[in-house]
Parts: C-alpha cells; structure tokens; sequence
C-alpha cells in the first residue's frame, strides 16, 4: 500500500492535500542510511532548505517518471497502475499550463522480461 491514501485528507476527491516523505534513518545502525543520533542534523538540513530555498533556472523545469508494473502482480487489477498513471498525466498537463514551466513525463511499461520499455509521453 502506497502513502498516497494518506495525503488525501481534505475533500471526496483524489487529490493529494499534502506531501507525506520518508527519511532515511536507521535505528539499528546500519551504514547505507542515516544513524538515529544525526536525525537531529537530518531535519534541520531540511527545514533550513524549506525556509531558504536556493534560487535557480532549475524551479522551472520538472520530471515526472512513472513504471506500469501491475502486469507484475499475481493478479493484475490494472486499477492501482491505471490510476497512477492517470494522475502523473492530469499533473504533466497542469504543470505544462503554468508558465515558464517545461515538463518531461517518462514512462515505463513491463514487458514481463524484466527489461521494461521506456516511452516518452511528452
């Protein structure tokens, strides 16, 4: 199950109202992620970004990339992927109709090989 559901707090539609994130902190002190004592360090980096967000060209540009893996599943539904999908065209469209916004949106569709085909939608 996705965070997605969890985001959609306010209203009866599917739309996200917020933005849910994981850090990457391990408690067992494993070394690919980040140790329980730097947490304190981990968000301060964060919040110091969101308060003084660093200027540049790169604010007006977005990659949205997406993976059609339902074909994967046991018992594929096509309705979590369909939906999936649906919203990263529906958000490629909105973000293209501010200006100057340039938008790339990239998809991935199984070819259950495992290898993917990739296919540009824009």
């Amino acid at each position: 199950m996705s965070d997605y559901p969890y985001a959609c707090v306010e209203g009866e539609d599917d739309l996200a109202d917020l933005t849910i994130g994981r850090l990457p902190v391990s408690i067992s002190g494993d070394p690919k992620w980040t140790s329980k004592a730097n947490l304190p360090d981990l968000v301060a980096k964060i919040l110091l970004y969101d308060r003084y967000p660093v200027e540049g060209d790169w604010y007006s540009e977005a990659l949205l990339a997406g993976v059609y893996r339902d074909e994967l599943a046991p018992n594929p539904d096509h309705e979590a992927d369909d939906f999936f999908m649906e919203t990263m065209v529906y958000a490629s469209d909105f973000l293209k109709s501010l200006e100057p916004m340039s938008v790339e949106t990239a998809l991935c569709v199984s070819d259950h090989s495992g290898s993917g085909l990739s296919t540009s939608l824009s």
